[in-house]
């Protein structure tokens, strides 16, 4: 999506229309095509028909200022449950992408387990790299990778760290999200943090094992190395929120009325509400 305009596929349309914006799933995310500061990738989850998931990109460029889609392809077609990604930072000089799925019910490139699967986003494209973790392990079924909110960062140690919540509301597999997942370098550990409904997560910049999850508890301080929650900044207020850090360094949430914005200070690990 750029501007007001949406490229999918080989076509772009407004985003005002309907049949596809109601398809979409929320997470969406655009960078700069690595070796080419011209043009652009986007990455995005469809619901296609109204039944499974389909995870794609787009190759994007500009013309007088207005979007232009050169090409798009498919990932993943034909996912169960819900798909979560995330890509490396851009101070990692090799560009990967991580995506978080369910059972993929035909894609004989990449399998068909429920999975994390990692990407190489190149000048020329984006390919199937490796399956980081699937649901051969014994800890991990099919639903266990029916993400939402997926984050990433790599530690102090080069190892990369990949978070996120587990499902969501889902009448007909009756779950409903409550747990987090970390995986560190390929181990994948669930924790039950017995706070409701998990609604967002995003990595501490400051302090090394510490990521933050909104849930019906309120604003939690978690050490991902253990699962252990530290800290309640919030109680109330701000439980719906995704959390995100902005280009001051701090992380910022939406109130649940959508009025306001609260900040957690990375320097001190306080909340300030409005």
């Amino acid at each position: 999506m750029l501007g007001q305009t949406f490229c999918y596929g080989s076509t772009s349309f407004d985003w005002v229309d309907q049949n596809y914006n109601a398809q979409l799933i929320p997470e969406f995310q655009i960078i700069q095509k690595p070796g080419d500061p011209d043009k652009h990738y986007s990455f995005y989850t469809h619901l296609y028909g109204g039944a499974d998931h389909h995870f794609l990109y787009n190759e994007i460029s500009f013309e007088n200022g207005q979007p232009n889609e050169l090409d798009g392809s498919t990932l993943l077609a034909g996912l169960d449950g819900y798909v979560a990604f995330a890509i490396t930072p851009d101070a990692i000089p090799l560009k990967y992408l991580y995506v978080s799925t369910g059972r993929v019910t035909y894609n004989e490139t990449v399998g068909h387990l429920a999975g994390i699967r990692q990407f190489e986003i190149t000048p020329t494209g984006v390919e199937f790299v490796n399956t980081i973790l699937d649901e051969s392990d014994n800890d991990f079924d099919q639903w266990g990778f029916d993400a939402y909110n997926l984050e990433l960062k790599i530690d102090d140690n080069d190892n990369t760290v990949i978070a996120y919540i587990h499902g969501t509301e889902n009448t007909v597999h009756n779950q409903i999200v409550t747990e987090l997942i970390v995986v560190i370098d390929g181990d994948g550990e669930k924790y039950e943090l017995n706070s409701g409904r998990l609604t967002g997560i995003e990595f501490s910049s400051n302090e090394e094992h510490i990521i933050y999850v909104s849930s019906a508890n309120g604003i939690l301080k978690v050490d991902y190395n253990t699962g252990q929650v530290l800290q309640t900044l919030i109680a109330n207020d701000y439980q719906r929120t995704f959390l995100q850090t902005a280009p001051d360094g701090q992380i910022y949430g939406v109130s649940n009325t959508g009025t306001s914005l609260g900040q957690i200070n990375m320097q001190y690990g306080t909340f300030t509400p409005d």
